[in-house]
Parts: structure tokens; C-alpha cells; sequence
């Protein structure tokens, strides 16, 4: 729980609010920090990204990008249950695109799919900060993501 602590202090404060509905999570988000455990990555605002930052869009579907490979839902379209995001279905691209699991541009796309492809019967925690902020959260893992206005290039 002090890991979820900092990271909310380190980004914003949550609202409290337990339920989110589907129109509040509306339109494209890019993800700028994210946690597993006790490795961190901050990768919005000024960071030296070297690819496309990683961003999910929310509509009758899901889609996005984790830096290099995109993704897209098939079946089912998402719910949100109880403040519970439950992805459905997600494909991924399957190329890698660092030379090493330790590059920081994989290591947020495996974070990601982590997220996305983890329990699929539960899913995971997603709050709005005050802010803005859109923040996912299960066990140790956390990701912070901000409100865009179209999709990253």
C-alpha cells in the first residue's frame, strides 16, 4: 500500500471515488509514469522517449499503442464494473522493437500488456485524479495517464 501512496502523491491526488463510468475514461490518454514493484519509469513530459509514448484510447472499443507495438480489442468491448476496468479481449502486435527486455521502451509496453492481458475475470482499479489524471492499479503496479486530444504520433 505505501508503494500506491507515493505514486498518488507523486502524481495527484485521487478522488476517492470508487466507480468510474465509461463516459469519464472517454477519448485518448498517454500513459507518463508507471511502477512494477520497486522499478519506476517516468516517460511523459520532457522525458528522452526515443519512440512513440505509450497511449490507450477509450470509444466503443479499445485500441492503442504501447511504444512499439499497437493494440486493438476483438470480441467484447471493455467494461467497467465497480471501479473495476475488465479489458476483454486485447491483441497485440508482436514485434520486438528494443534489443534488450531492460530497454525502457519494452519495459513500458510489458507493463502495459501486464495490465491488459492480467486478470481478465477481475480486471484492475482505474481512478480520476482531481487533475485529470487517469491512474490503473493492481497489486504492486501502478500507471498514470493523462487526457490527450488525439492520437500520439
Amino acid at each position: 500500500m505505501l508503494a500506491i501512496a507515493l505514486t498518488v502523491g507523486a502524481c495527484g491526488s485521487a478522488t476517492g471515488d470508487a466507480v468510474v463510468s465509461a463516459d469519464d475514461i472517454q477519448g485518448y490518454w498517454l500513459l507518463d509514469f508507471w511502477r512494477n514493484g520497486e522499478v519506476e519509469y517516468n516517460i511523459g513530459y520532457g522525458s528522452t522517449y526515443s519512440v512513440t509514448q505509450p497511449w490507450i484510447y477509450f470509444g466503443e472499443t479499445l485500441e492503442g499503442s504501447g511504444g512499439c507495438n499497437r493494440f486493438t480489442q476483438g470480441g467484447a468491448g471493455y467494461r467497467l464494473v465497480d471501479g473495476a476496468l475488465i479489458p476483454g479481449e486485447i491483441v497485440f502486435d508482436t514485434v520486438l522493437c528494443g534489443s534488450s527486455l531492460d530497454d525502457p521502451m519494452m519495459a513500458s509496453e510489458l507493463a502495459m500488456q501486464e495490465f491488459l492481458w492480467g486478470d481478465v475475470e477481475e480486471g484492475f482499479a482505474v481512478e480520476l485524479s482531481r487533475s485529470g489524471s487517469m491512474f490503473w492499479r493492481a497489486d504492486d503496479k501502478s500507471m498514470v495517464f493523462r487526457p490527450v486530444d488525439s492520437e500520439p504520433g
